[in-house]
């Protein structure tokens, strides 16, 4: 039997210093809307059977739909995050089920004053490379990622060495947010010795229980198991994290056996896979939004007028229709659903086509030219159509996600326009990427001094009401100007054979695999 399951990232309720430990869970959704999907109210991590005679895969292959371009911590997109998500730990982690901070390379930690946490390392890691763990390498992997724009990181003041296994960090204003945004593997401890001897390579190298051993970019990367983690050791010894950028070609190599787990399936998908009594339909809801993001610092896209064109002529239900199979949910606010001060009251774009034209001739434009990598394709095709209506000519220009990736960086103006898509957290802060200056998941190239003021006051204020004013208050704002067209939120659809378990499908920030294991066919 297939099965299908929806299920809603915990919204964060509780901001208190201790991040969200002591709130109230809410109740699972179950989309019964799909006559061919069964449905099941939980989505948990399975464990691995126990039973002697089990034979667990010593290799297990993993299907991405977006590569792995490069090995540098603070500036992973999709695929590297699934990478660092094996092969990296950090202070802390978070488990958005239960909503509780939990300890990873960090014991414990105690609130000094609220700008500053005092931690107590473990004494037992061993980086890949053989080097023992101490607080000097936590100084460095901290202070070198604030340096390099790191969002997770953004707010630290300083960080210093308490003893071998201490860390004082000291923020620059109280930070709600704090210890869940570093508990994201951007905010991994990497070695200091290893990116001091290659600025590029040395950040491969982590303390998680699974080590690069063959990196090919934007192809494959091979992971072994590091036999000296400080934690459980996998069941297997080998993964390979394989980009297979079509659709159709995932699936038939999952049908084959050639792969164990698929990435990124489409709603036509969905009755395929459970068709197949070898494999396992995995369907959920998340906070995951697509968009349409203008360059709206120069070129066409910093015209309002273009934009609020384009808003009012923007049929999302179609665009979900049509790309999706209906198994996506419309967005209208630039924001998760499920992160701390998302406004679901915000007044959607009316639909109207007049009005479209006439913001269309007031701008003067009649020509967007706009990239797409391989999953964004479809949405931007149906948006080129849907302009059409209203005479404006775009050009969808397919690109890899690496290229994709490169040509829409804060300093980097090769697009007018781009269909991109970003997972937000439960934390309000999240939205920081979105929308503050200098960083590159700013894909609207956004630089307004009001946002800029919002985001900040919001990440360090402890009365709730005012700060859920504050999250009103920017969507608004984002949405008047129309920097991004929000389109939906995307189910997360992946599929396994059947025998694969130990993923975490809700892990924040992107799938986690470290713990993945498959039982010999």
């Amino acid at each position: 039997m297939k099965k299908v399951i929806a299920l809603l990232l915990v919204l964060c309720l509780a901001l208190g210093l201790a991040a969200c430990g002591g709130s109230t869970p809410a109740e699972p959704v179950v989309d019964d809307t799909k006559p061919a999907a069964e449905n099941s109210d939980n989505l948990t991590k399975e464990t691995a059977p126990t039973e002697p005679e089990v034979k667990f895969k010593d290799r297990i292959v993993i299907a991405t739909n977006v590569a792995v371009g490069h090995l540098e911590l603070h500036r992973a997109s999709t695929g590297e995050l699934i990478m660092f998500n094996m092969t990296h730990n950090t202070l802390v982690g978070y488990d958005a089920t239960t909503q509780e901070v939990l300890p990873e390379l960090a014991t414990e930690w105690e609130w000094v004053t609220d700008t500053q946490i005092k931690f107590k390392l473990r004494e037992d890691v061993v980086f890949h490379n053989g080097e023992k763990m101490t607080s000097d390498d936590v100084v460095f992997s901290f202070t070198k990622g604030v340096e390099l724009g790191s969002t997770r990181l953004a707010g630290i003041e300083s960080v210093e060495a308490d003893g071998d296994y201490g860390v004082i960090v000291n923020l620059a204003a109280p930070n709600v947010d704090f210890l869940i945004s570093i508990s994201y593997c951007t905010g991994g401890i990497v070695n200091r010795k290893a990116v001091e001897a290659d600025a590029v390579q040395g950040w491969a190298i982590g303390t998680g229980p699974w080590a690069v051993s063959e990196f090919l970019a934007n192809d494959r990367t091979e992971l072994v198991r590091n036999d000296n983690y400080w934690g459980e050791l996998p069941k297997g010894t080998q993964v390979s994290l394989t980009y297979i950028p079509e659709v159709s070609a995932r699936l038939i190599a999952l049908e084959t056996g050639e792969v164990d787990v698929v990435i990124g399936l489409s709603g036509t998908d969905v009755e395929y896979v459970q068709s197949n009594p070898d494999l396992e339909m995995i369907f959920q809801k998340t906070g995951t939004l697509i968009f349409f993001a203008f360059d709206s610092s120069e070129g066409p896209g910093a015209n309002k007028d273009l934009r609020m064109a384009m808003a009012h002529a923007l049929n999302t239900d179609e665009v979900v229709q049509v790309c999706t199979a209906g198994y996506a949910d419309p967005a209208h606010s630039h924001w998760g659903r499920y992160t701390v001060g998302y406004y679901e009251d915000l007044e959607k774009y009316e639909y109207n086509l007049e009005l479209a034209k006439e913001y269309l001739a007031k701008s003067g434009i009649d020509t967007l030219d706009v990239i797409a990598r391989p999953d964004y394709q479809d949405e931007a095709i149906a948006i080129q159509a849907q302009m059409k209506a209203i005479g404006l000519n775009i050009n969808v220009i397919p690109v890899e996600s690496a290229a994709a990736n490169a040509s829409s960086q804060w300093d980097v103006h090769e697009q007018d326009a781009m269909v991109h898509g970003y997972g937000f957290g439960p934390f309000g802060d999240d939205c920081r990427g979105n929308y503050y200056p200098g960083l590159n998941t700013n894909k609207a190239h956004i630089e307004d001094e009001r946002i800029k003021e919002l985001v900040d006051a919001a990440k360090g204020e402890f009365d709730t009401a005012k700060r859920l004013e504050m999250y009103k208050e920017l969507q608004q704002t984002i949405h008047d100007e129309a920097y991004y067209l929000p389109l939906y939120y995307r189910p997360d659809m992946n599929a396994t054979r059947v025998g694969v378990g130990g993923i975490d499908w809700q892990n924040p920030g992107s799938i986690c695999f470290a713990d993945v294991w498959a039982i010999e066919e």
